[in-house]
């Protein structure tokens, strides 16, 4: 290659090194979490297009030093990256997780190929010293991300295997750092070059425009994802120390289930209770099933209802039910469930207090939202109302809650869940006759509590409804 290519490759991959750093922190700092930020999939998309022109580089390397077979499965290799690539940003975008298994073996074959590259580059570039630490470490991570994956299909999600996963792929953005070496040699070997020619000078500066478009592109983006990041870890930091001041308001309560398990539930009574009036019953139900067992979830409205003066305003019973780590109240793929035994807690509750039978409301927020289509999917004539937030539930089922007043609310541009989640379950009501209202927020995310505190008339509809009347 000439000096000017090395140069411009040399540059591309100390970018990709730089990317591949603050990806691995943020992914360090954050968790798997770090994807569902609003300017991940952006990221995504610019690291990722940065990381294939600089592989471009090294295969034309590898093809002038007429390593045949490195060549070859050094482009296997990007090929298996472009379809790993546009997969996975699909997911983001679409948040097409029925894909999932698919990426799952797309990302076992790209695995599998860099073990097999390392053992080429072994084999072909012996003289390069620089190469051999090289493949030695593509083959131990390469070995430890499989192992990690394996473990991943198989249902494992323990904290070992996220943190190997993630370490993995910090040390893996290093090496570029192999080639970056190989090329600042070769290009202090080269002696004086003839005057490059016009199409040669054009195409590297196109490459450096590139290159400088790149890094604007990436400090700009990642400047964002920084702060998202920020706030993201900040909320992980205070948020349940929050939550644990607020869980004051109410009373801690367990219920023992008939199959010997145990609910544990946060309780609220309505100011100045009356047992000779019937009161509202109020189910929230959080979401999180990565939840550790030492957090408190509240979900909204419960935090609004159990201020002072909307307890005057709306008096009601706030029932408030806590998942066990790693499980949550059905609805979710390939998350157990826990909603028989929220149901017999709604049961004893019910006989210890003066509930309204004909005004029983549910409302959950993601897992929440989602147990909230399969609450009143499952038990169709128990709720006089249920407001699902950012959930998804199952269209066939529609019928069966066409009498149920509904008012759904999800983020467009939700990652965690689909907005079509929402969006098929209000088509399939009002195609069975239902009269559901739904809120679409254009340019939220999966947060959608903000606007919904902004949309007026929400909680004064929800005590408005009754049990075997359809809202207007």
């Amino acid at each position: 290659m000439k000096r000017n290519t090395y140069l411009l490759g040399i540059f591309f991959l100390a970018i990709t090194v730089v990317a591949g750093l603050v990806h691995g922190t943020l992914l360090l700092l954050q968790g798997f979490s770090f994807i569902y930020n609003q300017s991940y999939a952006t990221w995504y998309l610019t690291s990722n297009i940065v990381y294939l022109l600089s592989n471009l580089f090294v295969l034309r390397y590898f093809y002038i030093k007429q390593w045949r077979f490195v060549f070859t499965v050094g482009s296997i290799s990007l090929v298996i990256f472009i379809a790993q690539f546009i997969l996975q940003y699909i997911i983001l975008v679409r948040v097409a997780r029925e894909l999932a298994g698919i990426q799952s073996i797309i990302a076992m074959s790209a695995i599998l190929i860099s073990l097999v590259f390392a053992a080429a580059l072994i084999a072909q570039a012996r003289p390069k010293k620089i190469f051999l630490p090289l493949s030695s470490l593509v083959i131990v991570l390469g070995l430890v991300l499989l192992g990690a994956l394996i473990a991943l299909m198989q249902g494992s999600t323990g904290e070992f295997v996220v943190n190997v996963i993630i370490w993995a792929n910090l040390l893996s953005s290093l090496l570029p750092l192999f080639f970056i070496a190989a090329f600042q040699y070769e290009a202090r070997q080269l002696q004086p070059e003839a005057p490059s020619s016009n199409a040669e000078q054009g195409l590297y500066s196109g490459g450096s425009m590139i290159a400088l478009i790149s890094i604007v592109l990436l400090f700009i983006v990642g400047y964002q994802l920084s702060q998202e990041s920020y706030w993201h870890r900040q909320w992980q930091k205070h948020g349940p120390e929050s939550a644990k001041k607020l869980a004051q308001r109410f009373e801690a309560r367990f219920h023992v289930g008939s199959r010997g398990d145990t609910l544990h539930y946060l309780f609220m009574r309505p100011l100045e209770y009356d047992s000779l009036q019937q009161y509202p019953l109020v189910t929230c139900l959080h979401g999180g099933p990565t939840r550790i067992a030492s957090n408190v979830e509240i979900t909204q409205p419960a935090p609004m209802l159990s201020e002072e003066a909307n307890r005057k305003k709306y008096p009601s019973f706030l029932f408030v039910p806590q998942a066990r780590p790693g499980v949550l109240w059905g609805g979710v793929p390939g998350v157990p469930q826990m909603d028989s035994i929220v149901f017999e807690a709604m049961d004893a509750i019910e006989k210890q207090f003066s509930i309204d039978p004909d005004r029983r409301y549910i409302t959950g927020a993601s897992g929440g939202g989602y147990g909230t289509w399969h609450f009143i999917c499952s038990y169709p004539d128990r709720f006089a109302a249920a407001m699902p937030v950012c959930g998804m539930g199952n269209p066939a089922l529609a019928s069966k809650i066409a009498h149920v007043p509904v008012w759904a609310f999800h983020g467009d541009v939700d990652r965690n869940v689909p907005v079509t989640g929402s969006r098929n379950m209000i088509e399939a009501l009002r195609l069975a006759g239902g009269n559901p209202k739904y809120n679409e927020y254009a340019g939220v995310g999966h947060n959608v509590w903000p606007e919904i505190e902004k949309t007026e008339g929400v909680l004064d509809w929800m005590f408005a409804q009754k049990r075997g009347r359809l809202s207007e």
